[in-house]
């Protein structure tokens, strides 16, 4: 528990750093960016944290690529 809150203490300071020069700039759609990747990045490392089951991406990929795979091989 006290990894996760380090973890949102990390988020906060980056954004205490970073927000404010992004906003002066007036780039808006960088700050719209930076925060989905922020809060998908605080999310992932917070579940890794609290030992949550996470997804292995390949297996994503074997499932989209296998039946491509088998159609090229039977060619």
């Amino acid at each position: 528990m006290l990894s996760g809150l380090m973890i949102v203490l990390a988020c906060v300071i980056i954004v205490l750093l970073e927000v404010p020069g992004i906003l002066r700039e007036k780039r808006r759609r960088e700050l719209a960016v930076f925060s989905v990747l922020l809060a998908m990045a605080a999310g992932l490392t917070i579940a890794q944290a609290l030992r949550v089951p996470l997804p292995n991406p390949v297996d994503g990929l074997i499932a989209l690529f296998s039946p491509v795979y088998r159609w090229v091989h039977a060619l």
